[in-house]
């Protein structure tokens, strides 16, 4: 069985490699150009580190559980 990476997860499936593409792709967009709207840019900040925070935690949630089903049992006696 192949071990698990964290960049493993965050790629595959299809669908965790597009949902990190998004938050991220969100979060760099708001942190480079919240200065051009500075009457939005709190909510953009919230959001953008909001949506991060969330994803991490989804991501992490999965990263422990595949590494606690992917690990090779011991001996038994």
């Amino acid at each position: 069985m192949k071990p698990v990476t964290w960049f493993s997860t965050i790629t595959r499936p299809r669908s965790h490699l597009i949902a990190t593409l998004c938050v991220w792709g969100w979060f760099l967009t708001v942190l480079v150009g919240a200065g051009s709207v500075p009457q939005l840019a709190p909510a953009l900040e919230a959001t953008a580190a909001t949506g991060a925070a969330v994803w991490f935690g989804a991501m992490m949630k999965r990263y422990r559980n595949a590494r606690r089903h992917s690990s090779t049992p011991g001996p038994t006696t």
